[in-house]
């Protein structure tokens, strides 16, 4: 065997450096620190002194809706939190695991899919021993090419905090957006860059030290149909689900393994879920407006015409 093909073999035969327990472990550990960011938020900001009208943050609402969702955005900017901040909370969770997922999968950070679609392309067309190497490789030399200039991860910091910002002034915590920044850049900062840097941290060890198979955060649309096969009511042990509950938001992240073989020119697809995300149901809504005098102002159809 030749000089080459002996280094080839090394790469190939290369084992993970981190065992699929260890990577569930790594998403539950975020998952707990987004958790705990989210209810501290949550208690930690009073409702403004004046009433807000739905539409005086039309930009922010529109920036966030997409990760919310219309039901929970509506419950977000109509109903009061001060005696429940429940809807708050989810909001601030559903938020930063949106982000977190993002985080966790991109290639690059400046939103072009070039490397994330090549990368399917070589899945499609080599073995996974294969292209794994090619991703850990690939993912590796491009973090070492973008070492040593902070403008991704300023960048990344920035988004997120504005993201809260308008979750924040959203939900009418605050009237002036400069002392929302302010009191997140100031009291919650260092859980904040705490929270980017552990999802930073799993996109490095998803992508360049696991090559045995393709490991991917797993979260939920609101607005689909609950199915307990992919997904755990965060709210709820009860196994019976009549097939009507609705998915509000995604409050933890879930895991899953993928890997691939050529096998005749065809691609043979093994899937594994390791870890279900943890979903809330639409239901909860009715719950807390049950216990309490909480009631929305106006339905999605009516704040849509808002924003």
């Amino acid at each position: 065997m030749t000089q080459d093909r002996e280094g080839e073999a090394k790469v190939l035969t290369k084992t993970d450096s981190l065992s699929t327990p260890e990577a569930i472990g790594l998403v539950q550990a975020l998952n707990a620190d987004i958790f705990q960011l989210a209810a501290f938020m949550s208690d930690s900001f009073e409702a403004a002194t004046n009433e807000t009208p739905a539409d005086e943050n039309p930009k922010g609402a529109l920036r966030i809706r997409g990760h919310l969702g219309d039901q929970l955005m509506v419950s977000l900017i109509s109903w009061p939190h001060t005696d429940d901040p429940t809807v708050l909370q989810m909001a601030l969770q559903c938020y930063l695991v949106q982000m977190s997922r993002h985080i966790t999968s991109d290639w690059t950070f400046d939103g072009s899919p070039v490397l994330a679609e090549l990368y399917e392309q070589v899945r499609n067309s080599e073995d996974q021993a294969v292209a794994g190497r090619w991703r850990a490789l690939s993912r590796s030399h491009l973090r070492h090419l973008s070492a040593g200039g902070n403008d991704a991860l300023s960048g990344i910091r920035k988004f997120i905090c504005g993201g809260l910002a308008d979750v924040l002034i959203s939900a009418k915590c605050q009237l002036s957006p400069s002392a929302v920044a302010e009191a997140l850049t100031g009291k919650f900062g260092d859980r904040i860059y705490a929270i980017i840097d552990a999802a930073l941290n799993i996109n490095r060890i998803l992508g360049e030290e696991i090559t045995s198979a393709d490991f991917e955060i797993v979260t939920c649309p609101g607005g689909v149909t609950f199915n307990p096969t992919w997904m755990e009511d965060a709210a709820s042990d009860d196994s019976f689900y009549d097939g009507k509950s609705i998915v509000l938001c995604t409050t933890e992240m879930g895991l899953k393994r993928e890997s691939r073989e050529v096998k005749g020119g065809q691609i043979a697809k093994e899937f594994t879920l390791l870890l279900k995300p943890k979903v809330t149901l639409e239901s909860v809504l009715a719950q807390i407006s049950s216990a309490g005098e909480t009631r929305p102002e106006y339905t999605i159809e009516e704040w849509g015409e808002t924003v």
